[in-house]
């Protein structure tokens, strides 16, 4: 039994663990590689935040488009924040839009004779979904924009610098997406 009780001391003695200073040590370089990587961590995710947002609406367009095509009637979009009606009033697109079949081409959604095709919500992690063309726009029976160009600009403000998105529009009714970049804050 005795040589039991020295074996078992002996293991002990020789037991790997970290001592109080050597954790506190680690703790804090962990803590310093924590706080560096945070704000470049900030900046992926508002990145990602404004591409999503860009690609929502780019589909979006060109389903507007698409069904404008298959409906050979004009599709418009208009900017709204209920769901049901256009909002001229609103300062930008990030509260929401309409997409519907618009039977008289006003680019405004009459209920008694225009059909909602769909409803995208409020884009609440945006500083700004700008469209540089008006409160509206529609695509025509053969996929054409009712104006010439534009550009919707969807923008997060971060500390410094900001992460945006332009949705490029042309005349035939095609969409790109750009990154844009720089510092300062949404224009």
């Amino acid at each position: 039994m005795s040589g039991y009780s020295i074996n078992k001391i002996k293991k002990n003695r020789f037991q790997s663990g970290l001592t109080l200073p050597e954790l506190m040590i680690t703790l804090t370089v962990m803590a310093i590689l924590v706080s560096l990587s945070a704000p470049s961590v900030r900046s992926l995710i508002s990145d990602r935040q404004v591409a999503s947002v860009a690609r929502v609406l780019h589909t979006s367009l060109m389903m507007a488009r698409s069904e404008a095509v298959k409906r050979s009637a004009t599709v418009s979009l208009c900017k709204s924040d209920n769901g049901s009606s256009c909002d001229d009033d609103l300062a930008d697109w990030s509260k929401g839009w309409l997409i519907f079949a618009d039977e008289n081409a006003n680019g405004e959604f009459d209920s008694a004779d225009d059909k909602m095709i769909r409803v995208y919500a409020e884009q609440d992690e945006l500083d700004q979904l700008d469209w540089n063309k008006g409160d509206n726009l529609s695509f025509d029976s053969r996929g054409r924009l009712n104006v010439i160009n534009g550009t919707f600009s969807v923008c997060k403000n971060l500390a410094t610098e900001f992460e945006q998105r332009d949705v490029v529009l042309i005349g035939s009714g095609r969409a790109r997406i750009l990154e844009v970049t720089g510092d300062g804050q949404c224009s």
